[in-house]
């Protein structure tokens, strides 16, 4: 058995024929188990895990990450990701959002015509929020545009924004002072701006207290907001000038440092660098604009520093978050553990939603009170619902419940453990049986599935 840590650097760590603990740190490092049992964690950067052969564990950490399991049964593990995760094994896909995964955020999108879209040169109403709404969309979540302004294709469902053509970092101010963040209320703001600052010959200097001092202003009026800080764009130096060309680079080159002045502040501040994804072959013959294909990177950069999302080759199981996780299995035969057909998916805490596909299901409760899991698609005829004996107590026997101790009602009676309501789906537990301990609802199944005791069968 070894342990082998890497650098900050992009590295490449391989382990030994035993069961080995391999950790990447801050780079893209490609980190490969060997034969035995092995433990594989990436950092913060976009890692790819090789599980090899063995039963191995691999956390991708921060980061769009690659797990490849090898050969074994391999377990791709959430239960450290501080949000809840959507974890699909019938598509190899696992996103965790900056956002709870069940919820619907308002996000602002703010800033000038980059935000829009209604320039001159090659206009594209929508901008970066066509491909950003389209990820999101694509990989099971939902977000909510907000903001005066509205604008786009047919094809974006969501029209809403707060872009400004031809627009300063003081003007977005003004506006923020003016209340759009208390009519909108946004969870989290996209905010892109400075290159009408650039163009404008606005100094350096200027333009970075004038960010710095916009930032504080969202702060105070909307505390719980997280505000992701973009770069700009870059700016043809051929088209614009020079001078506005490098304004631009130097200005983004001091942004990061600005954010991480702003967190160390405890401000809720994250720097995004989405104009550093284009080029300027990007850019319109204006100079400035993004074409069509340079807003789908901004729109594909936005979507990375609100989701990670990492892809699945050869994992069985995966274990989710202490959060609301959605689970989703394959119909083959895997366990998602906070996950799924035949398949085994174990919520652990958080209201989970739990999604088994075809096959012999398993939905599995080490405790009564780890949250209310909603089971989607039971089938009374093949499923099954596993508790454990040591987790809830109550004097339970291994294997199938007896008559006695499954009820299907609204209330209980002297020796009921587990009460069903057929009119609603809620499954409770009572730990005495009695009602003088509050029973405890451990699940929610959709569709009022005809649950009989048979189903439940105590480990």
């Amino acid at each position: 058995m070894a342990f082998i840590q890497g650098t900050s650097k992009n590295d490449t760590l391989t382990g030994t024929p035993l069961a080995d603990r391999i950790y990447g740190l801050a780079g893209n490092d490609k980190i490969y188990g060997y034969a035995g049992n092995d433990l594989l964690r990436g950092g913060s950067g976009q890692d790819t895990l090789f599980g090899g052969s063995g039963n191995d564990t691999l956390y991708g950490g921060s980061g769009d990450d690659r797990l490849v399991g090898g050969s074994g049964i391999d377990t791709a593990s959430y239960n450290q990701a501080t949000q809840g995760i959507i974890a699909n094994l019938k598509q190899g896909i696992v996103v965790t959002p900056i956002f709870a995964p069940s919820s619907q955020p308002k996000i602002m999108p703010l800033g000038d015509s980059i935000t829009e879209g209604e320039h001159r040169v090659n206009p594209t109403p929508g901008t970066y929020r066509i491909r950003l709404w389209n990820n999101v969309s694509a990989d099971g979540l939902k977000i909510d545009f907000v903001g005066s302004q509205f604008n786009g294709p047919p094809s974006l469902d969501d029209k809403n924004h707060e872009g400004h053509g031809g627009w300063t970092i003081d003007e977005i101010t003004n506006l923020v002072d003016r209340g759009i963040l208390k009519t909108y209320q946004p969870d989290i703001v996209l905010l892109m701006i400075g290159t009408n600052d650039a163009l404008g010959r606005s100094g350096l200097r200027e333009m970075y207290n004038d960010l710095s001092y916009l930032i504080d202003r969202i702060v105070q009026q909307s505390a719980k907001t997280q505000i992701l800080v973009s770069s700009i764009a870059p700016i043809n130096a051929s088209v614009r000038g020079e001078t506005a060309a490098n304004l631009a680079q130097d200005f983004n080159a001091l942004l990061p440092g600005l954010v991480d002045r702003k967190v160390a502040q405890g401000k809720n501040v994250s720097f995004v660098n989405a104009g550093g994804s284009l080029k300027l072959s990007d850019l319109t013959s204006d100079g400035i604009h993004p074409h069509h294909q340079g807003y789908d990177k901004l729109g594909n950069a936005w979507y990375d520093a609100l989701v990670d999302r990492d892809t699945l080759t050869g994992i069985e199981n995966v274990t989710g978050s202490r959060f609301a996780d959605k689970l989703i299995g394959n119909g083959a035969a895997n366990v998602l553990q906070g996950n799924a057909g035949n398949d085994t998916l174990i919520g652990g805490f958080g209201n989970d939603t739990l999604i088994g596909g075809s096959g012999y299901d398993r939905f599995v409760f080490n405790y009564p009170a780890e949250g209310v899991d909603i089971i989607r698609d039971f089938n009374p005829n093949f499923d099954t619902i596993i508790v454990s004996q040591a987790g809830f107590g109550g004097g339970l026997s291994r294997g199938t419940l007896t008559s006695r101790e499954f009820r299907v009602a609204a209330t209980q009676n002297s020796s009921d453990r587990f009460i069903y309501n057929r009119s609603n789906g809620n499954l409770f537990f009572d730990v005495d049986g009695t009602g003088n301990a509050d029973a405890i609802q451990i699940a929610k199944l959709i569709g009022e599935p005809n649950l009989t005791r048979n189903n439940i069968v105590v480990i």
